[in-house]
């Protein structure tokens, strides 16, 4: 059992090592952050996606997720 506990913290401390001396990038899902996924539609009033439309709608999202940041940043300096 202290053989195992042992090795244990050993590879734990050289893990930790190696991570910090390699400089690992971590992803999204480590970092805590998210991902949005839209999938646009056709409709009758818009009956093909061109590049302008897809502009559009990535401008839109854009301008309401950076205001949501800017309003959390913001209330937690008030607070």
């Amino acid at each position: 059992m202290r053989k195992l506990t042992s090795l244990t913290l050993v590879s734990t401390i050289i893990s930790l090592t190696l991570t910090s001396c390699l400089n690992v990038s971590r992803g999204q899902s480590l970092q805590g952050g998210s991902q949005l996924i839209v999938e646009l539609q056709e409709t009758s009033s818009v009956p093909k996606i061109s590049e302008r439309e897809l502009e559009a709608v990535i401008q839109v999202i854009e301008g309401r997720t950076t205001v949501l940041v800017f309003q959390r940043q913001l209330s937690k300096k008030l607070r």
